[in-house]
Order: C-alpha cells, then sequence, then structure tokens
C-alpha cells in the first residue's frame, strides 16, 4: 500500500509567476522547466509503520511508501525574438539524493553504514510549453523502513532499538528531461526535508 501527500496545484499562481523556492533549473534552452512545487512544498513526515483503521487490530496494518506528488512548470527564458519554437519537455527520470551530493546515501544512525541509498527511478511527465505537469515520485520506500535502523523505530523493532525516535535527512531530487524541437537535455532540482519516525494514526 501506498502513502500519498496531498497534491494541489493553483495555475493561477503559475501564470502569475510565483516564486519558486529552493527550486534549480540547470539549463541552456529556449524554455525553462522548474519545480513548482514537491510536496505541497512541505517538509516530508515519513511514518514507519501505519496501523490502518482499526487501531486496535493488526489486520490492515502496513508499512508505507512515501509517494509524493511534484508540479513542473515551463516558462520562457528570455525575451530575445528567437523564431525557433518554444518545445515540449518530456521529463524520463529523476535522482534521489539523501544527505551531501557527493555521497552514496544516508547514515542516519552514525555507524559508518549507508542506511539510505540514491536510487534513480523512471518517470515519463510532459511539461507543454507555458504550462506545467505533475508526476508521483518515490523518495523513502516500504523495503528501505523494513530494515535496522529505520525498523527500530516502529513496534515491529526488528530486535533492535535506537538512541533516538526520529531520523532526519534533507533529501535532492533531480529530474532529467528531454525538449522535443531541440532534443536539449534538462535538468531541475529540488531540496525535500524528511523527517522519519512512529507518528500516530488515526481511526477513520
Amino acid at each position: 500500500m501506498k502513502r500519498h501527500a496531498r497534491f494541489g496545484i493553483v495555475l493561477s499562481a503559475v501564470l502569475l509567476g510565483v516564486g519558486l523556492a529552493g527550486c534549480t533549473p540547470d539549463q541552456d534552452t529556449r524554455n525553462i522547466v522548474e519545480v513548482f512545487s514537491i510536496n505541497d512544498n512541505l517538509p516530508l513526515l515519513s511514518d514507519v509503520y501505519n496501523f490502518g483503521k482499526n487501531l486496535t487490530s493488526s489486520t490492515d496494518d502496513f508499512i508505507p511508501s512515501d509517494i509524493v506528488e511534484v508540479t513542473f512548470v515551463s516558462r520562457a527564458h528570455d525575451n530575445i525574438s528567437d523564431p525557433g519554437p518554444f518545445g515540449t519537455v518530456t521529463m524520463t527520470s529523476y535522482d534521489v539524493i539523501y544527505g551531501p551530493a557527493n555521497g552514496t546515501g544516508a547514515d542516519l544512525d552514525g555507524d559508518g553504514t549507508v542506511d539510505l541509498a540514491n536510487f534513480t527511478a523512471n518517470i515519463n511527465t510532459l511539461v507543454p510549453t507555458g504550462g506545467s505537469g505533475g508526476a508521483a515520485v518515490l523518495i523513502v520506500s516500504g523495503a528501505q523502513k523494513s530494515v535496522p535502523p529505520i525498523v527500530c523505530l516502529g513496534p515491529a523493532g526488528g530486535g533492535c532499538t535506537t538512541t533516538t525516535n526520529e531520523f532526519t535527512v534533507n533529501v535532492t531530487v533531480v529530474f532529467h528531461g528531454k525538449e522535443e524541437t531541440s532534443d536539449a537535455d534538462i535538468t531541475c532540482s529540488c531540496g525535500l526535508l524528511v523527517r522519519i519516525g512512529q507518528y500516530a494514526d488515526a481511526a477513520t
């Protein structure tokens, strides 16, 4: 089962040119694609174990995967009168980088072992010229939460303990794509604060 963040796109804000905090394009093309929002531009609270709707029974318990919504917007690079067309951009993949950009992942408990390894995954998102496009991206998987040290924070325990009740990691998500008319590479990145812990579940 998957845990999805609330997804809301305010296109009027896009058209008015609201600033994109913490998201950076790395492009030299006629149109720029940027991340307008990821996880509604909120920190991600990554729950280790979910007790389901029935808090007194384990029949509907699960380890959630954290999948968040991302919105891309396209805008003109500048005001030059280039006669060439502004092309639609297709975002094709993304990299999830935990912690330092030059590392292989995050050592959550400081024991010298990488606990969250960086990874790359595919997406297929069309971003039209002057418009927006959305996608869902995986940040922390259920499999990553089922082994130490993350599993130690939850009720399953796995026979292990930690000296903290929460792990914090800064995540950088780098998106890659192609601009259709020039076949130019498109790259943009965005930061996301992730806090991992056993958070309270409410019966619904």
